[in-house]
């Protein structure tokens, strides 16, 4: 009888425990939203081409941190609008060293029928391995979440704030799987002469 009580008693603690974990994190998400620039910047401001260098932090496969050089390009289309975006990695963080891997994205965004919501335009089944993204603009920052899933049906979900600064762009890069954070990248860009 007293394990039930006390089996009980701890679930109970968990329960709330996570309820309190939850509340907290939706805190933290509502606290970065409401940032002090007034309000949303019109899609345009963003619209643009920015070069710049960044860090990774790899949380779980290997603990390091690797430089990474950016590039980010943001263009109206006839309906909405696509970023294209690359990242170089350099093997051992050596800028001689010749060996490098670059990872190239495109993704073109159509109007959502809401204010600041933009939706992918070719939309897919994430459980069948298609991508499921949106962009919002939050305050200064084009949000952009891409949700996938692997064939085990774990989820991972890839973040993008794209924040417009004095002088070019903010980038802070989160990817999760199944709620855990493997992987950040900071960066700052600057606009590239046109």
């Amino acid at each position: 009888m007293r394990w039930g009580l006390r089996s009980a008693t701890m679930l109970a603690l968990l329960s709330a425990l996570t309820l309190a974990q939850f509340f907290c994190l939706l805190a933290q998400v509502e606290a970065r939203s409401r940032r002090e620039v007034g309000e949303a910047l019109p899609l345009k401001a963003f619209f643009g081409s920015y070069v710049g260098q960044g860090l990774a932090d790899e949380h779980i496969l290997y603990i390091g941190v690797t430089e990474r050089e950016l590039t980010v390009a943001i263009e109206p289309t006839a309906e909405g609008f696509t970023i294209t975006w690359t990242t170089q990695l350099r093997q051992d963080n050596d800028p001689n060293n010749k060996k490098t891997k670059i990872r190239a994205s495109k993704m073109t965004f159509l109007p959502s029928g809401r204010a600041n919501l933009w939706r992918l335009d070719k939309q897919g089944d994430p459980l069948n391995g298609e991508p499921f993204a949106w962009t919002r603009i939050d305050g200064d920052a084009l949000v952009t979440t891409a949700i996938s899933f692997d064939a085990d049906g774990r989820f991972e979900v890839e973040t993008y704030w794209r924040s417009i600064t004095a002088t070019g762009m903010e980038v802070d890069f989160t990817r999760s799987k199944e709620g855990v954070e493997v992987l950040s990248v900071g960066a700052k860009l600057e606009r590239a002469q046109q």
